[in-house]
């Protein structure tokens, strides 16, 4: 997904393709690439995280079914 990304930005990079202003375009199309990956990393940990939590509660809240302790 994220050459998909690159690649749109660079094709369109090129329809107003200058030396100065295609290095530019490379360059954020690089910082943004990095940018949703960072962010995407952070959700997935979020996510593992409150699942995580969410295990635990329903074991707390059914550990009084369970013929032994937690």
């Amino acid at each position: 997904m994220k050459h998909f990304y690159y690649q749109s930005v660079v094709e369109w990079a090129q329809t107003i393709a200058t030396p100065s202003k295609l290095i530019f375009i490379h360059y954020f199309a690089g910082l943004l690439i990095l940018y949703t990956e960072v962010h995407q990393q952070q959700l997935v940990k979020y996510f593992k995280q409150e699942q995580g939590r969410s295990y635990e509660k329903r074991i707390k809240k059914d550990s009084h079914k369970l013929p032994f302790d937690i």
